[in-house]
């Protein structure tokens, strides 16, 4: 318990197994602790594992990596969204088109909805990788992730506007 404490005031983050009595203690103050038995330890630990075998912290970390993968690429893809559905709004609004109720629930509801779904549904790589993935949401990977699909979905450089780099005239502005 004094190591985890220890780890711990350094700001380092940590980990334990243990599969009895007497790791109780550490498996409470550790970041993740995962119960080999179904005893005490069990009961204090936040995760349990069912195989009772040390290859079950690995499984976690697949799973934790998994999950902070997931959460992120769905932070992106509805940033993504928010500033495509901008832009369509301005395009709609420069020729004049008012778009029905019914569209904005076909993008709502079947695009976003559907798309968030299956990003959920994503499962673990087989092998736990090396590089540790990001864990801040404004650090610079994720920032540059999103400007970078901004870049992308820039109206000018689509072929969506005309080549003084604003939109094309409308019907009536001609």
């Amino acid at each position: 318990m004094d190591v985890i404490t220890m780890h711990r005031t350094v700001g380092l983050i940590t980990g334990m197994c243990g599969d009895g009595g007497n790791d109780c203690g550490a498996l409470r103050i550790a970041h993740a602790g995962v119960s080999l038995s179904e005893a005490d330890a069990s009961l204090v630990s936040p995760f349990t594992s069912q195989t009772k075998s040390a290859a079950s912290c690995v499984d976690l970390l697949r799973e934790g990596r998994a999950s902070l993968h997931t959460s992120f690429a769905c932070y992106k893809f509805l940033i993504t969204y928010g500033q495509l559905f901008s832009i369509l709004k301005l395009i709609c609004f420069w020729y004049g088109v008012i778009m029905c109720n019914l569209k904005y629930l076909m993008i709502d509801g079947v695009a976003v909805l559907t798309l968030s779904y299956t990003m959920t549904l994503s499962q673990p790589l087989k092998k736990l990788g090396k590089d540790r993935p990001t864990s801040s949401l404004l650090g610079p990977v994720t920032v540059t992730s999103v400007l970078g699909m901004q870049e992308s979905t820039n109206p000018s450089k689509c072929g969506t506007t005309d080549r003084s780099g604003g939109f094309p005239k409308a019907p009536n502005q001609r």
